[in-house]
């Protein structure tokens, strides 16, 4: 465990500093003196920098990584301001901890939500490494540089390397932020530059580093079943003959949550599906089992979508060409088409689709006693603490969840029901436990882009985009509110920028689980209107950034930077 160190350190403890292993700098402001030993038997290090008697500098990447590079940009900013030496440098994933504050991938965040936070945190360890040489060396820190994991005096000619600082560093006052200097973009010396992402080695290798390679001591490993319809209830099942079957430690049936689970409320709450949970030897004991499962299922709760049959319920909404709520509503619409050179009419419909990461749900989880341990993949890890301790009815100090690389997310991860179906699992069985979703699990109990359906209508005069109608059938869960993206996110178009503008909005009955699917909305939103856009302007004998001038021309205020970023697809996960 790490001992934090104040500025009335006593001489044993300046001792015990020396004989150290390292500095780390906490996301705090604090430093906590840990072994790289030591950090890895214990997982609990919160902080972002160590400082290694060897020269290696482990710098630690707060979200997770689902892909999207950030176990390496994330400590790329740490490093730059750091100025370390880039070979030196171990990325590892940070541990679940309130001192890492919104640990999740989504939106695009990682980056620009962490940006400031991390270049303190380099620059603020760089400036302790200073203190501690110009203190050493009895000179004026002003005089001092860095530069690849070394502290420079120009005028002696003097240079330490970190590992020969970090001792006394870490003895020397956290400074104050305002007195930590910040490098201004044309002194990068490692942003910008391309550099080789930190897990690639293992990648390419087939090193496991992936949610599906987690193991824990002990561990048993479970396959659970979920009802066909979605929300159904496990009454009974032949649990007998499959636990007889070879491999098979247990089967049983656990409640769960009936009904479709709602994605917008999971980062609340701890929901999993009822179903029946198979514990074996190893994963193919249990998938095997699994054929030889009789379920009787009591469907009085599940989702009776039909996707055909909400489409043609979507399509009779749009050919009835009105819609019974009003989004947005500006100037002369009927007068725009009724005088307008030309118009365009066209409906577009997107169906429900799935996620289809690379790799299918998987989670280990250890309940021990009044403690649980979690191995995930999650991209919402932050919300697994607290979930987990409600649902086992344990202190969330005794709850610990381990950052394992995702293999692919874009969205898919932002829920963590597995996590909470193995926690149940293990608490059953008295066992670590890897749950593993078959990619038949994944694609049929998917949290789906929503199903779509737009009916666009443009008038056209002098050349201008001067009318624009969307009608919107949305399917929704409570009658009052469009399911996860199934509605209209207003952008600056068209309400910024034509003059007149009619959305409207019938709702229709759908409970099949949505939830984002990378850039959610304009997935497919921006595919029908700028579709449908370049149809309007093909057939007026322009093209379409000359119907967007136009258009906001008349309306100003808008520049042609804005046209080209115009419902640009927003990225999430």
């Amino acid at each position: 465990m790490s001992t934090s160190v104040d500025r009335n350190t006593n001489e044993g403890r300046r001792n015990f500093l020396k004989a150290s292993l390292g500095l780390a700098l906490t996301s705090s402001g604090g430093i906590s003196i840990m072994s790289a030993v030591a950090a890895e038997a214990s997982g609990t290090l919160n902080a972002y920098v160590e400082i290694d008697a060897d020269g290696k500098v482990t710098i630690f990447a707060p979200n997770p990584e689902v892909g999207q590079g950030v176990n390496t940009s994330l400590p790329m900013i740490v490093a730059e301001e750091l100025d370390a030496n880039w070979d030196d440098v171990v990325c590892k994933a940070a541990p679940v901890a309130p001192n890492y504050g919104a640990q999740f991938a989504g939106g695009s965040l990682s980056t620009p939500m962490r940006w400031d936070e991390l270049r303190k945190v380099g620059a603020t360890a760089r400036e302790m490494l200073c203190q501690a040489a110009a203190k050493q060396w009895k000179v004026e820190r002003s005089e001092l540089t860095t530069s690849k994991s070394m502290v420079m005096h120009g005028g002696s000619g003097r240079s330490a390397s970190y590992k020969e600082l970090v001792a006394n560093a870490a003895s020397i006052p956290v400074p104050e932020e305002s007195s930590v200097t910040l490098k201004s973009a044309s002194d990068y010396q490692l942003l910008g530059k391309r550099v080789v992402n930190a897990s690639a080695a293992d990648i390419v290798v087939g090193n496991p580093i992936f949610g599906i390679d987690a193991t824990a001591p002990g561990m048993v490993y479970a396959t659970y079943v979920k009802c066909p319809s979605i929300g159904g209830i496990a009454k009974s099942a032949n649990l007998d003959a499959v636990k007889a079957l070879p491999g098979v430690i247990d089967a049983f049936i656990l409640e769960g949550t009936p009904g479709a689970l709602d994605f917008g409320a999971l980062r609340n709450m701890h929901a999993f599906a009822p179903g029946v949970a198979i514990v074996a030897k190893d994963t193919w004991s249990a998938f095997k089992a699994r054929k030889s499962l009789t379920v009787e299922w009591d469907y009085s709760t599940a989702s009776r979508d039909d996707s055909d049959a909400l489409k043609a319920e979507a399509l009779a909404i749009l050919n009835s060409g009105a819609g019974e709520k009003d989004i947005e509503r500006t100037g002369d619409v009927d007068a725009a088409f009724a005088q307008a050179d030309l118009t365009g009419d066209a409906i577009y419909q997107m169906d429900f689709v799935s996620h289809a990461q690379l790799e299918p749900q998987g989670v280990v989880v250890e309940v021990k006693g009044n403690g649980v341990e979690v191995w995930s993949s999650s991209q919402t890890p932050v919300f697994i603490t607290q979930n987990i301790a409600n649902q086992l009815g344990i202190d969330v100090k005794n709850v610990t969840v381990h950052q394992i690389r995702g293999g692919g997310g874009f969205g898919r991860r932002l829920s963590n029901e597995p996590v909470f179906e193995a926690a149940a699992i293990s608490q059953r069985i008295g066992k670590p436990v890897k749950l593993q979703w078959s990619r038949e699990d994944d694609m049929a109990f998917d949290y789906y882009r929503s199903a779509t359906n737009y009916r666009l209508q443009g008038a056209v005069t002098d050349g201008k985009l001067v009318g624009w109608k969307n009608l919107i059938a949305a399917g929704s869960r409570d009658d009052e509110n469009p399911n996860y993206a199934a509605g209209y996110r207003p952008f600056d178009f068209p309400g910024k920028v034509i003059p007149n503008v009619a959305i409207e909005q019938t709702l229709f009955k759908s409970e099949t689980p949505t939830g984002p699917w990378r850039a959610p909305i304009s997935n497919v939103y921006a595919f029908a209107e700028q579709s449908f856009i370049a149809e309007l302007a093909h057939q007026a004998g322009l093209d379409q950034k000359t119907i967007f001038l136009d258009a906001r021309g008349k309306q100003g205020g808008v520049n042609e930077r804005e046209i080209q970023n115009h419902n640009k697809p927003r990225a999430r996960g």
